[in-house]
């Protein structure tokens, strides 16, 4: 009778995680988060005898982030189109490549590191290749095309980086790829899933459906159309930028970039207005929106400050989206989306966290006698909003509501 009970407890919990594979990925990218800040605070706290800044940021950008962007595609996915769930195998090898890419990170085996990452893009891709049939290509939203470019940046870019460092490649080839397969992916990902999800979670959709009411299908297809063209164009100049950066243009790469994602945000509503729906979550979501803008603008002012400004946008826009986002995916999935529009404890930790890390990592290059002390600050405080974040969804995670 107990080996019954077992045996259909885990059949219900796989179920739920194939059904909703954000229940693993989620808290697994926020404890590998923890892990990439963590280097720092160890290494200021004397814990770590040595630092290496591409653990840190590869971890960051591509497991932190990437248990992100898997987690949500592989939930939002299937129901955006109403093709089937993951499937156990999609979910395990998918879990398999990002501990890969952890694992090899940590023993600074980098090869293997950039391969595994090309396969964690790949199977991003096969996802939606198999979900995705002609049928759904008349309703699919327009901003998803940037999944595709983002997995053509990620792929070229890792694969240039690798290159580089065989030195089959000019030296100037290294920052290409590099840039390339760390932002290249996230912000696709973010002009894409955030261009679309963004402006419906802070209550704007009937502002961007209701100038195509009364018209036609086919002048909806032709619009459709022509946004199609208006993104691919965008992603095509966004692959030019990091072309750009490499050949020492530094300023007009970051400029194009800026541009680009400014006008995206703008063109699909995450920006400028202010939200409509109620709760910290769609102020979160629109400040960090800013943030990503105000940051991606500040590198073209300061572009001596590169690391600093680029932290401006993974701290103070992608974490605190992500943090966002995935509190309404944990709420509305456990079904208490009604807690939205109350203050919630975790979001109030989290803002003032997420600004405090920001300050400190912001303040480090100009004290550099204190550099790597207020290193350790900042991370701290991101520890904290990392905690707090996994204290209040764990129990939202593993609560699955009757259908």
């Amino acid at each position: 009778m107990i080996s019954a009970f077992v045996r259909s407890s885990l059949k219900q919990v796989q179920a739920a995680v194939l059904r909703e594979p954000y229940r693993i990925f989620f808290p697994a990218g926020m404890l590998f988060g923890l892990i990439g800040v963590g280097h720092w605070l160890f290494y200021g706290i004397g814990l770590l005898p040595a630092y290496s800044i591409y653990f840190h940021s590869y971890l960051q950008m591509h497991v932190y982030l990437g248990c992100f962007a898997a987690g949500f595609l592989f939930t939002s996915i299937p129901r955006f189109s109403g093709a089937p769930h993951a499937t156990l195998a999609e979910v395990v090898l998918m879990s398999f490549i990002l501990i890969s890419i952890a694992l090899f990170l940590g023993f600074g085996i980098w090869m293997g590191a950039g391969l595994s990452y090309i396969a964690f893009l790949l199977a991003i891709g096969r996802f939606v290749a198999v979900r995705f049939h002609k049928e759904l290509a008349a309703r699919e939203p327009t901003e998803f095309v940037w999944i595709p470019l983002g997995i053509f940046h990620g792929v070229v870019g890792t694969l240039i980086y690798l290159a580089a460092r065989l030195r089959w490649t000019p030296v100037w080839m290294f920052e290409v790829g590099e840039e390339m397969s760390e932002l290249g992916f996230i912000i696709c990902v973010v002009l894409g899933i955030g261009g679309f999800l963004v402006p419906r979670l802070m209550g704007r959709q009937k502002l961007l459906v209701k100038p195509f009411e009364g018209h036609s299908l086919e002048f909806a297809k032709r619009i459709r159309r022509q946004r199609m063209i208006l993104h691919i164009t965008a992603g095509i100049l966004l692959f030019i930028s990091f072309w750009l950066e490499g050949l020492d243009l530094k300023v007009q790469s970051f400029a194009l970039r800026a541009v680009i994602i400014t006008a995206e945000l703008v063109w699909t509503g995450s920006l400028p207005f202010p939200p409509r729906a109620e709760g910290a979550h769609a102020k979160f979501l629109w400040l960090s929106m800013w943030m990503i803008v105000i940051g991606s603008w500040a590198l073209v002012l300061f572009p001596e400050q590169e690391k600093t400004m680029l932290h401006f946008i993974f701290v103070g826009g992608f974490s605190l989206m992500i943090f966002s986002v995935s509190t309404v995916v944990v709420l509305s999935h456990a079904g208490q989306a009604h807690r939205l529009q109350h203050g919630i404890w975790a979001l109030r930790i989290i803002i003032f966290c997420v600004a405090s890390a920001l300050g400190f990592r912001i303040a480090a290059p100009y004290f550099p006698e204190r550099f790597f002390s207020l290193l350790a600050h900042g991370a701290v405080f991101w520890f904290v909003a990392g905690i707090a974040w996994l204290l209040f969804a764990l129990p939202k995670i593993t609560r699955v509501p009757h259908p």
